[in-house]
């Protein structure tokens, strides 16, 4: 015999649902605004032969040694990553991906493609959303790397979990400057050198920090 249940505890349970959502809206919009904290833009583009990406290099104290403060680092032997927001959150993403990216190739044999590697890392991202013991990370990585079969690749994931490939994209405070000086750039052109991708993401970083688009 089916028993309705009581409408106290209906009521209950739509207001916790309606609760974690709004919870969890806040707490990655809090890990979106914490990858600006640091004033930094990043940028990274995709040419024929090559994947580039560069970023502001601060130094928050003058008594650090600048040589030990970098934002990229590397997860194999053809992949890198550029990470933009709270240092502390990025290292820890770091170890993560590369402990990943090892794991996958002692049970496999051989290296973790580029697109498996940040599915993997938005998968881990995702789930921090859904846990309220766990924090979103207040950062944003950005991979880059070379693939047999794909080429030079470009890929980012964020807190929320979502990632995807691009042809080139930003990442930071001037993010949405950045996307836009590049849309036009690719709109243009499409077919890039090795010396060209260089340099337009050299040039694109440089525009968006002094303010010319």
């Amino acid at each position: 015999m089916l028993t309705s249940q009581p409408a106290s505890q209906l009521q209950f349970g739509i207001c916790y649902i309606k609760y974690k959502l709004e919870m969890g809206n806040v707490v990655y919009k809090y890990a979106f605004k914490a990858i600006n904290q640091g004033g930094l833009t990043s940028v990274a583009c995709k040419g024929e032969d090559t994947a580039v990406c560069v970023t502001q290099k601060k130094i928050p104290d003058k008594l650090l040694d600048p040589k030990t403060v970098t934002h990229m680092f590397p997860l194999t032997k053809n992949i890198g990553c550029c990470m933009t927001g709270m240092l502390a959150d990025s290292k820890y993403q770091v170890m993560v991906c590369q402990h990943e990216a090892r794991n996958f190739k002692y049970k496999y044999g051989y290296e973790v493609p580029i697109n498996v590697l940040c599915r993997r890392i938005a998968d881990i991202n995702q789930v921090y959303t859904q846990n309220a013991e766990m924090r979103p990370l207040g950062c944003s990585m950005i991979l880059i790397g070379y693939d047999d079969e794909l080429g030079p690749c470009v890929y980012k994931t964020d807190p929320a979990g979502y990632f995807c490939g691009a042809k080139a994209c930003g990442a930071g405070v001037k993010q949405t400057e950045v996307n836009s000086f590049l849309e036009k750039k690719y709109r243009k052109k499409t077919a890039l050198g090795h010396d060209e991708t260089v340099q337009l993401a050299i040039t694109c970083l440089m525009s968006v920090l002094v303010g010319r688009l």
